[in-house]
């Protein structure tokens, strides 16, 4: 526990509470669940999110038992942990690999049942807002003609300014996705030399074309 896991000396965790290693939001809450649970004489088994002495932090599984005298008198407890963290993001990433199929699955069925361009475009926004992003996703438009793209009014968090701005082929993000017919993952816009902000502080984009 002291120096692998959580970076510790065994002298420097002398005098210490447990909670040293908590980094659960309500860790109050927590400890005190940890506590009755044992005190009753029940194993805690559970997940919380842990820190090390550098202030890094994991998903930490944990099973907590008291420790009892030869008379039965409780004089202590003991865990037994374990850095979960990896596991828990390839269980997250498996599962979203299973939306992502299930989501795809059910646009196909939305676009075999709805012969309005307007109407699927709003439901697959819908459907892809309550599944994975809530805060900003939607389509841009192509006007083959003028080579420009425009929102679509169902395009969700951005700005009112952003819904009248048009985006030339090549331009920013969607546009140079537009051009090419490629899509484009972008880590960090920041970095993106001809990033057109939407109003909201965006940290990564991904932008797919729709053919």
């Amino acid at each position: 526990i002291r120096d692998r896991l959580y970076g510790w000396k065994l002298s420097e965790l002398i005098d210490k509470r447990p909670d040293v290693f908590n980094a659960e939001p309500l860790k109050d809450e927590f400890q005190q669940q940890v506590y009755d649970a044992v005190s009753s004489g029940e194993i805690f088994i559970g997940q919380a999110l842990n820190i090390r002495k550098d202030g890094s932090t994991f998903d930490c599984e944990m099973r907590v038992s008291s420790i009892a005298d030869t008379d039965g008198n409780l004089i202590g407890y003991m865990s037994i942990t374990r850095d979960v963290t990896e596991r828990n993001q390839a269980e997250a990433d498996l599962k979203r690999k299973l939306d992502e199929t299930s989501i795809l699955h059910e646009i196909s069925e939305i676009g075999a049942s709805l012969m309005d361009e307007d109407s699927l475009i709003h439901r697959v926004t819908q459907l892809m807002n309550e599944t994975f992003y809530s805060d900003h996703l939607g389509v841009l438009l192509l006007d083959e003609d003028e080579e420009i793209l425009s929102p679509h009014p169902t395009y969700i968090g951005i700005t009112p300014e952003y819904y009248s701005r048009k985006v030339s082929l090549g331009e920013g993000v969607s546009g140079k996705v537009a051009q090419t017919g490629k899509p484009m993952m972008i880590s960090d816009v920041s970095q993106f030399e001809d990033y057109i902000p939407t109003g909201r502080e965006l940290r990564s984009e991904i932008c797919a074309p729709l053919i």
